[in-house]
């Protein structure tokens, strides 16, 4: 909690980012997974110490504590539109961020997928989040308070 202009604690603002990848295919969902996983692997490896590379590579350690890879893309924003939908709406309405960054460009997918991803999240995912929430006007962090409101308190 931070404390706004009129001295009352206010939640802070802050961001999300998630892996979003829209398809039908559970194949295809698991192998969105797996790049995923991948980009954190290689991540972890650096932020802990442990990389190991060859040439201009980092090679790719699994993390002693990762789930296997059907929970990985269970836990993502991947699959069909109304399951990305129903995933981004309960963060969304848990966490409250004011902005949402989706890694979409998610490697081992090929490039078409990812633009057919991009398109179907804007064409099929947005219109059901904007259908759940009546539009995007009160959705995210605390709601600012008008300046009489502020005054006031």
């Amino acid at each position: 909690m931070y404390t706004a202009a009129g001295g009352k604690p206010e939640e802070a603002p802050h961001a999300a980012q998630r892996y979003l990848f829209v398809t039908n295919d559970r194949d295809e969902a698991l192998r969105a997974a797996d790049g995923a996983r991948y980009i954190r692997r290689i991540a972890l490896s650096m932020r802990n110490q442990y990389a190991r590379v060859h040439g201009a590579w980092l090679e790719e350690v699994a993390a002693s504590d990762e789930p296997p890879l059907d929970v990985t893309a269970d836990r993502l924003i991947v699959g069909d539109a109304e399951r990305c939908a129903a995933k981004l709406a309960e963060e969304i309405t848990a966490l409250r961020p004011t902005h949402i960054s989706c890694f979409m460009a998610i490697p081992g997918i090929e490039p078409k997928r990812i633009l057919e991803s991009m398109e179907r999240f804007g064409g099929e995912v947005m219109p059901l989040l904007t259908k759940h929430f009546g539009g995007f006007d009160r959705v995210g962090a605390a709601e600012p308070r008008s300046a009489s409101a502020a005054a006031a308190a």
